[in-house]
């Protein structure tokens, strides 16, 4: 690997993957001491690095990119393993890592259609894998409402058999013309909405700190914005790192803002701002 990736790659996947002080590493082992089984990540990294690399002009971003991800992935599985939402669901999962071990997370680039990171369980191998596309990487939000999503569906996707089994199971079904009539009066069964994460359960802790962008990248994409307020008279000065934001909210003053008539000076209530302002 030392002449398949450049030099600064190789020190972050010493500094960020490979010590057992990084955060990844704190992650898996946090994992395999509530599920009793250990779940190892596995990247060949030139492979990656070649597929992705078009998408990190910065090479100082591209594993503190994916540990982000990586560290995302098993927090999230571990949150889902301590709730108490998904009882049937953990048994699942208990089952099936109990006939893989010893279990990998393999990590690879995806390609179209795929526009974010997804995971899937794979029978074939008996591993958990991971696709991560040739586009900029989603927000911590979104990589984590796509996780939930995809480990409900872990053993429902056509890549973990159930679907097989269940289009085989089917095969052999006669499926006749006209559908039974229903039972005048006869409740019908209702689906059961699945149990649905604590809207707070992501922020009721700190990140870790290889899961934080760099300063350059912290706030470019991803909302909140930087809003700065100043007051302490007239008039009120706004700056954002979001000139979109600035914009909008200048055009909402402006159609909104009112002079007041009780105010001798004359002076609109509201000011919108002159110009917009980036940090």
């Amino acid at each position: 690997m030392s002449t398949e990736v450049p030099l600064k790659i190789r020190m972050d996947i010493r500094d960020q993957w490979d010590s057992p002080k990084s955060s990844v590493q704190k992650s898996v082992d946090a994992l395999a001491q509530k599920l009793g089984h250990k779940v190892t990540p596995h990247i060949e990294w030139p492979a990656l690095w070649n597929e992705l690399k078009d998408g990190y002009p910065e090479k100082g971003t591209f594993v503190s990119t994916v540990a982000r991800l990586i560290v995302a992935w098993y927090e999230r599985l571990l949150w889902r393993l301590q709730s108490e939402m998904f009882p049937d669901w953990t048994e699942k999962l208990l089952s099936v890592l109990v006939a893989a071990a010893p279990t990998r997370l393999n990590i690879e680039s995806s390609s179209p259609p795929h526009t974010q990171p997804y995971t899937t369980w794979r029978t074939t191998t008996k591993s958990f894998y991971l696709g991560i596309p040739k586009v900029a990487p989603p927000s911590q939000a979104q990589f984590v409402t796509s996780l939930d999503k995809d480990f409900e569906n872990l053993f429902a996707s056509p890549d973990s058999g159930s679907a097989i089994e269940h289009e085989e199971g089917r095969a052999d079904v006669t499926v006749e013309d006209t559908p039974p009539a229903p039972v005048a009066n006869q409740a019908q069964p209702q689906p059961q909405p699945l149990p649905l994460p604590d809207e707070n359960s992501a922020i009721r802790r700190l990140p870790v700190i290889d899961a934080i962008p760099q300063p350059t990248e912290l706030f470019r994409n991803n909302a909140p914005y930087y809003l700065v307020v100043e007051t302490g008279g007239c008039p009120i000065r706004v700056q954002s790192s979001h000139e979109p934001s600035l914009e909008l909210l200048a055009a909402y003053i402006n159609k909104w803002g009112r002079t007041n008539t009780r105010d001798s000076s004359k002076v609109r209530q509201f000011q919108p701002p002159v110009s917009t302002h980036l940090l």
